[in-house]
Order: C-alpha cells, then structure tokens, then sequence
C-alpha cells in the first residue's frame, strides 16, 4: 500500500513511500516520518493511506512519533487550507505544528584522517583551504561550511572528498526540545489529612513576628495546595531564596524542579452569575454542545456586555460533558488579560498558545495539549489547529479583527473562516463573537447561516459611555504639542483630576511621519519602498514602518543643502512630549517600540492596573480587550486618518476602531466620557460611531456592498505580482489578466479588475502589480487558479517574478 507523503518545509507536491516493515501502514496516519528525497533525507508527514502508485517505490526509513503529531481532523483542516487559500500542503502541514515542535534533520562533515595530515600538494587554493578547515574541526555541520565556501563549489569539493575516503556525511534528526524545568516550592504537607493540615497551621501561627512575610508565604501555599516557582514566590513576598531554602530544611516545605504543565494554577472558586440576556444565549449554546451537529453563532454583544461570561458559562458544560474548547483571540496585545481570566477561572485546565512564549514554552505547551494534560486552549491565530482530540466547543473572540487574516507566508488563511471549517469537520458548535461583527458576519446572522444571540446592555448595569465629537476646524490654533485640542486636554485634566485614569489612541507611531524641506519640497522616502520615512525623536532616525529600514537624520536637505527641515504629522512619540504636564501622574506610551522586549507589553499593562500610571498613549494595542475599573475617559486624536483609504472596508474598519476604543470607558461604576477629535463631523461614519448604531451602519455599508458586487454578495482575490524589475511584475499581471478575462466567459459572476500598480507599489525593493478579482463562485474559481499557478511556475522556473495569490483579502491597501 503506497502511503502518501507531505513535507511541512517544501512546497512541493505529497510523495508515495512504503510503509517499514513489521508496521500496520494504518497506525502511520499523522505521524512524522524520515524519508529519502534524491541524495537527501526530509522529514514528512504520512497524510493519506493511498498515495500515488509509483514504480520502484521507497520504504519511510524512521518513524518519529509514536504518536500522530496530527489528528485526522488537523490533516483534514490542512488540506482544506491547502486547497481553498491556493498553497501546497507542505506550508499548511508546517502552520499547523509550531515550528518549535518541529524535528528538524540537518547534514553533518565528519574528517575521517588524523587532524594532523598535510594538507596534499595537488589540491587547488580552495581545497586546501577546505582540507585544512575540516581538519581543524574534525566534525562540522554542512550549513556552516555553506557559509564560508562557494556552493557550487562546496558541493563538488565534498564528493571529491568523500570518494577518496577523507571525509563522511551524515544525517542528524533534531527533535523539539523538552520542557525547560524550574526551582518550584510547594508546603511539606499531607493534604489527605485533616490533622496535618491543622498541625502545620498551628506550627505557622507560633512565628515571630520578625518572620511575618515566611508566614504569609507558608499560608499562601497552603491555602493553594500545589507547587509554584520559586522565583515567584521571593517577588511576591519579598523574601530572600536563602529564606526559602532555610524553610526546607527544616522540613517546612518542599523543592523541586517542575515543568510549566506541572505547576498549579489556582482557579477562582465564585459562582457564575449571569443576567437574563446572558442567561439567555448560554442556554441557546448549551442545546447544541454535545449534539454532534455544527451550529455557527454570532453573539453580537456591547462593549462590557459580558461576552466572556457566556464562554466561561458554555466552557463548564463542555467540561462536564468531557469535552475540549479552543478560544480564539486574534492578537497577543489582546490575549494577555483574557488569558489571566480564564486562568482565574479555569485555573490549570488552561493552556496558552501565542507568540509571546519563548520556543520552550510552547513546545511543551503543545505537547501537553496533545497528550490531553489541558481541555482548554487559549491562543491567537495559530491555535485553530491545536491538537485537541475531544472537542466540543470554538469560540472566536472579537470576530471582526483584520489579525485573524495570516499575512506573512503562505498559506494566507483566514483563522476564523478556518475554525468555522473546523466545526464543521468535527461537528460542534461554534461561537463568534464581537461588539461591532464584521459586515459578512452580520449578513449571515440576518440571513439565517449564523444564529444570532444579543447582548445590548452592559453587565454591570452601567450606562454606555457619553461621546462628544470636537470639530478641529473650531478649536484654538494652534494645537496643542501632539494635535491636542485645548477642549481634549481640559476634559482630560478634569477626569485624572476626579482620580480616573484615562486612555489616548492615535494609530501612529513615531514622532512625526512625513519629513520634507520647505524651501526645495524634498520629501525623505524610503529607496526600498517608495513610502515615507517616519521621524523617531528618540534616537533622531528616519525609519521605514514597512521594511525596517533605518538611517540617521540629516540636519539639512540633501537636495538644496537648506536647514529648513519641516516635520509634519503626529505620532504617539509627539504626543507624549505634548503630554509634559501631566507627567507627574504617570504617562505610559504603549506601541511597536515600547513592547519589543519580552515582557515589555505585560509590564506596562500590569503597572497601569498597579495605578503606576493614570494615563495610557497608545496605538491599536490599546483599543481592545482592554478592561481596567478605574478607566473611565478616553480620548481619540484623530478619527479621519482611515475613512478614505481605497479600500471597500475602510468604513467599517473605521467604525469598528473607534466604536472598540469607546468600549474601554466607564465599564463598571462610573459612566465614562469619550472624545473624539475630527475635521469631519458631519462624516456619515462618525455620527454612527457617536450614537453607537451598528445597525444604521450595517444598513448603510450591505447597501453599497451589494450595489458594488462586494462581499458578502461576492469573495474577492488578490493576485499580487513582484519583481526586482518592474517591467516583469507588470507583463506577468497584464498576462494574467488576459487569462483571467477568458474564464470569465464560463465562470460567471466574475469580475476581472487590473492590471494596476499595486497601493504599495514598491516594497521592500520589489516592484508591486495587481490584478483583482470578484466571485460568485469560489469553490469553482479556486481550483481553476491553482492550475493556472502550477502551469505558470513550471515554465517560469527562472523568473524573478513572484506570485502571490491571496483569497478573501482583509486589506486592499
């Protein structure tokens, strides 16, 4: 039986091999295997039981997993990946296992003579260089060697080598590395034992008074029962490691090195209480869990309605019936809070799945997950394939968010149209949620795809926040430092002043984005992308928010050599040093270069919750998710920066940004106040944002959908097309089009838009065309493109154009 085989780090097509013998080819389903590739060996994964039949057919030479690292269900979400967003399955297969989990096989040189062999005479300059440098070694990775000598040459030089007996090449198969494990303390105590639990009580409560804090720190872990790492346990009481250790040896507690899996995490024991319109939509989730039917809700919910108490409500009954839940979140800005509930909540049944784990973490996070140590998973994007075997529920939190949509490689999937496939395939409810749905969400709600489930009052009774909009044409110029309207700034002052904190969004950062001398009109661009340079104050750079680039900035015009350098626009570097008077009360700049550094977002999150700062600056990060008490104003700098994109979502991104950041005032006992700054109050989109009317909005944006031939009513996609040359990158778009254009003919609806430069018409020093299409059938569509991709790569090996097709693109710009 020919096993077909695909390779998570090619893109090329699945392999037929024969199974090893002595093994039931069906118990290699999932599992990872070594297999012999031309001269090389490559890692696959066994997909199909009935692969290709090929003459002369190779055996899997190792079986690494003695259990599938994918389940069927996983396997079945990567084909549909694979074959919906137009991409091999070898890059599906390697999103669907972390890249830490990986095994990975890499090539070794081991000198076979003594290390002290002359060097032959015969040998040309550059191999006796390599003899001498393999001597030296004596064993060596080949992709080191790569780095030092030709690869062509290298290449001929080893076999040569190799033949003549001085040196051997072998393979290594690298595994994930194991769960890093930690100094963790827990009490010396029988917890099976009432009479050792009061016996220990009774030994700490005879503590001197001088030994207060190793008493907090004996109850704490006594109360909790279980182990927690030692170095937490010195910052939270502040006590010495050498205290501790002085505790176990007398006998007190107890020290060992435990892994993250290991350790306890201490759940919330309150009950749940729920209003009548939560009541309500848990019990119309809780009819479907465990009914063995996919059944998709829209639970469309105010901001601080308690969405997140209907998931916790919906999670305990998965849990009771023995089930698993994936909850989705579609960023890491936005996943720390959550998280931290569900762990409250669920305490150690939770396991976290996001970018913000060091590769150790999530190796060992993943393999726990997959050998069912955790029934709930929590992650961004990523985790819609998390190796649950049992599961019940999906949940997608803030539906609406562009994150979900991977854009970095292939292949670029949506996360939530994918966990909505996943229901389906494994038959299980699934829940959306969100406080302003996307426009296609919505549409399916009202046309009865999606069962819709409200919540239009907030939990804790609060009101929604008072909004005021400040029409920038009207107020005192100039502006203040960093736009700052003199009717913001006195409102401001007025809520810190009353003991609230506050938070300031403007989705900029940088100091100023826009550099040119006022006396010639040079502008600073970006040789690499054609876009401007974005000023940051800090270290007096000029930087690309696109490719990265950095250089320093001049203190005259390269063209006209004047001092007339003119810096316009604002970014939240601007705004903070505008912020000067209030920086008594703690200003926190919260964007990309302020959370870098691992940890970094966390801390200032932690230390706004800490009252270490009343006022949070800050770019998207902070428009979502974000739920502290004390927060009760909230000020927006500019609301036009988005309206006009040429993007058909431009509204409803616009709406949803605004309404979101809105959401973060005044969530429990006092109303909040939102101002928004604009030059453009009449705009239809802010009066919607202003008496907080999603449905005017949907009303208004599925008009223009549906007159424009724009999703829901079609699906769009993006065929992007780069070069070093522009020349190339537009012949191939006007090529495509022209093929594009003829299966028009046959696949009606199907709009063919383009060629046209793309937006970004240079990044990255590669030119940029497009072309763009509108379907009324997807499914059709799809298959047809992939083929036209094959045949166009198989006779375009050498060109340097590359093709990018991306389906359902969340931006056009």
């Amino acid at each position: 039986m020919p096993l077909e085989v695909g390779f998570p780090f090619r893109a090329g097509p699945t392999l037929s091999y024969g199974a090893p013998k002595g093994v039931d080819p069906k118990m290699l389903m999932g599992c990872r295997v070594v297999v012999p590739l031309g001269s090389k060996k490559e890692i696959g994964v066994v997909v199909g039981l009935d692969g290709p039949k090929t003459p002369g057919l190779k055996p899997i030479e190792k079986v690494i997993d003695v259990q599938p690292a994918y389940l069927p269900s996983i396997l079945s979400l990567a084909r549909w990946t694979a074959d919906y967003y137009i991409s091999p399955l070898g890059p599906a297969l390697r999103s669907a296992v972390p890249g830490e989990v990986q095994s990975k096989i890499f090539r070794k040189i081991r000198f076979l003579l003594p290390a002290d062999t002359p060097v032959p005479d015969k040998l040309s300059r550059t191999e006796k260089e390599l003899f001498f440098f393999l001597s030296q070694k004596g064993e060596i990775e080949l992709k080191t060697l790569a780095s030092r000598f030709s690869k062509a040459a290298l290449n001929r030089h080893l076999l040569d080598f190799e033949r003549r007996g001085w040196i051997a090449s072998f393979d290594i198969l690298e595994t994930a590395p194991g769960s890093k494990k930690i100094a963790c303390v827990s009490v010396n105590v029988d917890f099976q034992s009432p009479q050792s639990i009061t016996d220990f009580r009774r030994l700490v409560s005879e503590f001197p008074a001088k030994d207060e804090k190793k008493k907090l720190l004996l109850l704490y872990l006594l109360e909790h029962s279980g182990f927690r790492p030692l170095a937490e346990l010195v910052k939270r009481f502040a006590v010495s490691r050498a205290a501790i250790l002085g505790l176990a040896q007398k006998g007190l507690v107890k020290i060992e090195r435990k892994s993250e899996a290991e350790l306890t995490v201490f759940a919330e024991k309150k009950e749940l209480v729920l209003s009548a319109q939560q009541k309500a939509a848990f019990e119309a989730l809780r009819q479907t869990l465990g009914g063995g039917k996919f059944a998709p809700f829209l639970l469309f919910g105010v901001t601080g309605s308690g969405k997140t108490e209907v998931y916790f409500a919906a999670i305990d009954e998965v849990l009771k019936q023995g089930r698993q839940a994936l909850v989705l979140l579609p960023e890491i800005s936005v996943a720390s809070q959550i998280i931290a509930r569900f762990r409250a909540r669920f305490g150690n049944q939770v396991a976290a799945l996001h970018s913000g784990l060091t590769p150790g973490q999530k190796a060992a996070a993943w393999k726990a997950i997959r050998a069912g140590a955790y029934p709930i998973v929590v992650g961004v994007r990523s985790a819609v394939f998390a190796p649950l075997e049992k599961l019940g529920l999906i949940v997608v939190d803030e539906e609406h968010s562009a994150s979900y949509k991977q854009t970095e490689a292939a292949p670029y999937y949506h996360a939530r149209d994918a966990a909505l496939m996943r229901a389906q395939l494994e038959k299980i409810p699934i829940v959306l949620g969100s406080a302003t749905p996307s426009v296609e969400s919505f549409y399916h709600a009202q046309t009865g795809k999606y069962r819709l489930l409200e919540l239009t009052e907030r939990f804790s009774g609060q009101k929604m926040p008072r909004l005021q909009i400040i029409d920038l044409r009207h107020e005192a110029k100039p502006l203040l430092a960093g736009n700052l309207s003199g009717t913001l700034v006195s409102s401001l002052k007025k809520s810190l002043e009353e003991g609230d904190q506050a938070i300031l969004f403007l989705n900029r950062r940088g100091y100023s984005f826009w550099v040119h001398c006022s006396s010639c009109g040079y502008v600073f661009i970006c040789p690499r992308c054609d876009a401007a340079y974005t000023y940051h104050k800090k270290d007096f750079s000029l930087r690309c928010h696109l490719c990265g680039k950095k250089e320093k900035s001049p203190s005259v015009c390269p063209q006209c050599l004047g001092a007339t350098l003119d810096f316009r626009g604002t970014g939240t570097q601007r705004v903070e040093e505008g912020l000067a008077a209030f920086k008594d009360l703690g200003v926190a700049r919260m964007d990309y270069d302020t959370t870098r550094k691992a940890g970094a977002y966390h801390k200032i999150l932690s230390d706004f919750a800490a009252r270490k700062y009343h006022l949070l600056l800050g770019t998207q990060m902070v428009t979502k998710g974000l739920d502290f008490p004390l927060v009760n104003w909230v000020g927006v700098l500019s609301a036009d920066a988005h309206i006009y994109l040429p993007d058909f979502r431009s509204r409803e991104r616009t709406f949803q940004l605004l309404t979101q950041v809105a959401g973060r005032a005044g969530r429990h006992t006092k109303e909040g106040k939102v101002l928004i700054q604009t030059y453009q109050p009449e705009n239809p989109i802010l009066q919607e944002v202003a008496t907080g009317d999603y449905r005017q909005f949907y009303e208004n944006e599925i008009t223009e959908r549906k007159k424009h031939f724009y999703p829901p009513f079609s699906r769009l996609v993006l065929l992007v097309f780069s070069s070093k040359k522009e020349e190339a990158a537009r012949e191939a778009a006007t090529a495509w089009a022209a093929k594009l254009a003829s299966l028009s003919k046959t696949l009606k609806p199907l709009e063919v838009l383009g060629p046209a430069p793309h937006f970004l018409a240079k990044l990255r020093n590669r030119y940029r065309w497009q072309v763009m299409l509108k379907t009324g059938q997807i499914m059709k569509l799809t298959p047809e493109l992939k083929k036209l991709k094959e045949d166009w790569q198989r006779f375009h090996k050498t060109d340097s154009v590359f093709l990018d097709i991306l389906v359902d693109p969340q931006s056009l710009v």
